[in-house]
């Protein structure tokens, strides 16, 4: 069982992972790393009752390819409070 749609980081490797630095702290960690080394995540997740659990997840590190870089565009399948705030922005 790897990530899942809700989960929210907390700690990759054992360091704390910050939201407004996450993106930094996560390429720091994982720049050191090499392919098939064991990489330990904590996430907040949401069990059958609603209730947030802390859960560890270990899985090897794989290479990966980003064949997209610095996207900005418009979210496929965007909830209606984001086309509320699109629409608020664009229609300025």
């Amino acid at each position: 069982m790897g990530f899942m749609k809700g989960d929210v980081l907390v700690s990759l490797d054992g360091k704390k992972i910050k939201p407004e630095t996450a993106k930094q702290q996560i390429a720091e960690i994982t720049a050191t790393m090499k392919e098939g080394s064991k990489v330990e995540a904590k996430v907040l997740r949401k069990n059958a009752k609603g209730k947030e659990v802390t859960v560890e997840l270990i899985a090897e590190m794989k290479p990966t390819v980003n064949t997209e870089k610095n996207y900005i565009g418009p979210l496929q399948n965007p909830t209606p409070e984001q086309l509320k705030i699109r629409k608020a922005w664009i229609n300025k």
